[in-house]
């Protein structure tokens, strides 16, 4: 099996996956974006914030997904336990999942959340290892300049 289909197959997969994942897609989308961001992946940033306006996520609402700042409760408590787990490799995070499951987080959706996480890391490595090319519409900030990737680590 080559590299291409190997890849193919397993992107394949992983939309699978993400279909039946109960999340919300502003949800998932939130996710990806705030992994992209802290791994500073121009691939993940791109089509991420490109998935985003595609799904009528509003710009700002994207920027601050990056951020790991979201203005509902449940979004913002699980970008802080995207953040604790990227941050720690999954250790420590006791504190941010108990603060999910008061927000009505179910255990399933912590599992679903971690998958994620791993999905997107995996995508994120892949993309920056094979040195995929970056075709616009690149994310952009709120004042419209181009995003830089490092702006919210």
């Amino acid at each position: 099996m080559n590299g291409t289909l190997a890849a193919s197959e397993w992107m394949n997969c992983q939309a699978e996956n993400m279909a039946r994942m109960q999340l919300s897609r502003r949800l998932k989308r939130a996710i990806a974006l705030r992994v992209a961001q802290m791994q500073e992946s121009e691939y993940g940033l791109a089509f991420h914030g490109a998935e985003a306006a595609r799904e009528d996520i509003p710009e700002a609402d994207a920027q601050n997904f990056r951020r790991g700042i979201a203005d509902d409760p449940k979004e913002q408590t699980v970008l802080a336990l995207v953040s604790k787990v990227l941050r720690d490799h999954g250790r420590n995070a006791a504190l941010a999942i108990e603060s999910a499951r008061a927000l009505g987080v179910t255990d399933a959706d912590i599992v679903e959340i971690i998958a994620l996480i791993s999905m997107h890391t995996f995508a994120n490595h892949l993309a920056g290892a094979s040195q995929v090319f970056v075709d616009p519409p690149q994310l952009k900030n709120v004042d419209g300049s181009l995003a830089a990737i490092t702006n919210y680590a």
